[in-house]
C-alpha cells in the first residue's frame, strides 16, 4: 500500500501478518481481511508518518493495532453488525 508522496518521496507501507490477524476477531490473515480494514491500516500508517515525517517504509505491526485499539476502540466489525464499543476513526489529513 502506498500512502502518499512528499516531493519525490514515496511512502511504502508494510502491514505485517500479525497486524492483520489482530485487527478483528476471529483472527484471520487473509487478503479479504486486509481489504476490509485497509482504511484502518492506512490511518495508522498516516499517524506514524506524521510522527516520523521521513521517506521510506512504514511498518504497521500488531503492536500498532493494539495501541490504536486501546486509544480509540476496535475498527468497525467486518460483518456489518455493531458489537461492543465502536469508535469512529479520527480523520488525519494526508497533506
Amino acid at each position: 500500500m502506498q500512502i502518499g508522496q512528499k516531493a519525490s518521496c514515496g511512502i511504502v507501507v508494510k502491514v505485517t501478518r500479525r497486524a492483520i490477524l489482530n485487527v478483528a476477531s476471529p483472527p484471520r490473515a487473509t487478503e479479504e481481511r486486509f481489504a476490509q480494514h485497509v482504511e484502518f491500516f492506512k490511518t495508522i500508517a498516516l499517524e506514524k508518518f506524521h510522527r516520523v515525517a521521513s521517506c521510506g517504509r512504514i511498518d504497521v505491526t500488531a503492536e500498532d493495532v493494539r495501541v490504536w485499539r486501546s486509544r480509540y476502540g476496535p475498527p468497525l466489525p467486518t460483518d456489518g453488525q455493531r458489537s461492543g464499543r465502536i469508535s469512529p476513526m479520527p480523520r488525519i489529513s494526508s497533506s
